[in-house]
């Protein structure tokens, strides 16, 4: 309707969040191979989105319910605290929920599984869409969770987060890997 929903800044976008009532308005970032991309939800939200990833996000949250987005390929976030509004990643394998938090999200479509690093607070993983107390992984500052596309189980380990997250500061990390794979 010709309004500004958000304003372009040295290093991405910033979107306001004044238009929380109205009705959701999602939009679609496609990020090129070769290219990284940052963006400033309505709500405060900060992401940090990984060459070759697409992203689906509403223009501003609705006032009542969980704030949701769509990650295929891999992103940082750093999310707002609000404990009346959940913050929630979906991906084709696996979900992740938040009230406030620092983690990595790795779940491209050509790779064998999806991967979610806490860097801190604490996440909720689950697998599928009926979430039940016993599906549900919790991940703490520090640990990996791991689920293999067509499976149900969701794997989690300790790890050093720095590997996971070099890809924001335009470094490449290699341990124990292939040449092939690297």
């Amino acid at each position: 309707a010709g309004e500004i929903i958000g304003t372009s800044t040295a290093n991405g976008l910033v979107y306001d969040s004044k238009n929380a009532n109205e009705k959701v308005t999602y939009n679609t970032l496609k990020i090129p191979f070769g290219k990284k991309f940052q963006l400033q939800l309505a709500d405060g939200t900060k992401v940090f989105l990984n060459s070759g990833s697409s992203f689906r996000f509403p223009t501003a949250f609705p006032s009542q319910g969980n704030r949701t987005v769509f990650l295929s390929g891999e992103g940082f976030f750093d999310v707002t605290k609000d404990k009346k509004h959940p913050f929630q990643v979906k991906t084709d394998e696996m979900d992740v929920e938040v009230l406030g938090t620092k983690f990595n999200v790795n779940a491209y479509e050509n790779e064998k599984k999806t991967d979610v690093v806490l860097v801190e607070g604490k996440v909720a993983l689950f697998a599928d869409i009926e979430i039940s107390k016993d599906k549900v992984v919790t991940l703490n500052p520090g640990y990996k969770g791991s689920k293999f596309k067509n499976q149900t189980s969701i794997a989690t380990e300790k790890v050093n987060v720095k590997p996971y997250i070099a890809w924001m500061s335009e470094t490449l990390v290699f341990k124990n890997s292939k040449f092939e794979d690297m």
